[in-house]
């Protein structure tokens, strides 16, 4: 008897379905793969930092090995992270998948059983695409940031001057 046939007959609601793990799932192999994909290194997916671009990255690997059967503390386990982080990364996926289409891109070439070799072979020809849409996103990040810093460079340059104006009417 399955945990799921006796939780129907206990009249227990089933929470979440079970999902059989993907035969031949070689987790790591697929942490580094879209840790290439995604320019960043399997160490600092695992790493503890909260930059966007690896959270970004973790969401996409909870949700890939999460849609390939494994559980939230397997899938935890494996990348150092709690496992209730591993279903906030899973639920949060679409937003973050709508505000980076890259991730979109990279588990979609998970969404098949497929061999890993096929999925490496995907991945690559969308690598100019997915690098494309990284860059795009970074300069436009450090455009922003080069306009905030001239902008407070120009707030401080009116405050020096303000404050001499002020110390020449007092002298």
């Amino acid at each position: 008897m399955t945990r799921a046939e006796a939780e129907r007959r206990a009249g227990l609601p089933a929470f979440a379905p079970i999902i059989a793990v993907e035969p031949g799932l070689d987790s790591r192999a697929v942490m580094r793969l879209i840790c290439d994909t995604m320019g960043i290194t399997l160490a600092s997916l695992m790493g503890p930092s909260r930059n966007q671009e690896l959270t970004a990255a973790r969401k996409c690997v909870c949700f890939v090995l999460r849609s390939k059967g494994l559980s939230a503390s397997a899938i935890g386990r494996r990348l150092g992270l709690n496992h209730s982080t591993v279903i906030s990364h899973c639920e949060t996926f679409d937003d973050a998948a709508q505000k980076r289409p890259e991730l979109r891109i990279v588990a979609d070439a998970f969404s098949l059983a497929r061999p890993m070799a096929d999925i490496k072979a995907d991945l690559q020809s969308e690598a100019g695409r997915v690098s494309g849409l990284i860059n795009a996103r970074l300069t436009a990040a450090t455009l922003r940031k080069r306009q905030q810093n001239i902008a407070a460079a120009a707030r401080s340059l009116a405050r020096k001057k303000a404050d001499q104006a002020q110390e020449r009417a007092a002298a």
